[in-house]
Formats: C-alpha cells, structure tokens, sequence
C-alpha cells in the first residue's frame, strides 16, 4: 500500500507560493488593522503598529497554512 500525502517535486513551488502569497496576504491584514485603528485616537501610534503587526503576522501563517492546504489536498487528489 503506497500513500503518498504530498508530492515532493511540489514542496519548493508550495514554499516559493506560499511565502509570496503570505507576505502579500500579511500586509494587506496589516494596512487594513492599521485603518481601523486610526478610528481610535485613545490607542498611541505605537501601539497601533504593535497591534496591526499582530494581525499581520496573523494573516501571513493563515495564508500560508491555507495554501499548504490546498497543496495537500490537491497532491492527495490527483497522486
């Protein structure tokens, strides 16, 4: 019984795609907190950043998570 979760070949394309991805994933989260936030002029500029910085980082492991997902579940299909 040969089970192959994830195809090899795929994991540098699904690190180069899951970081661009992520990044681009991140800084979209991190403008968009950072908006939100200005609405507040109780919360300091640095701790606005330091909060925007949170879902940032947020938004990055979820993109990539999500695109190692999709990656898992398409190697498992079409293997």
């Amino acid at each position: 019984m040969d089970s192959v979760l994830l195809n090899l070949d795929m994991i540098p394309m699904l690190s180069v795609i899951g970081t661009v991805f992520g990044a681009v994933g991140g800084i979209a989260a991190f403008l968009n907190a950072y908006e939100g936030y200005q609405h507040f002029p109780a919360i300091t500029r640095k701790r606005r950043i330091i909060m925007s910085l949170e879902i940032a980082a947020l938004g990055f492991l979820m993109t990539v998570g999500a695109v190692i997902l999709v990656f898992f579940l398409v190697g498992k299909i079409f293997i």
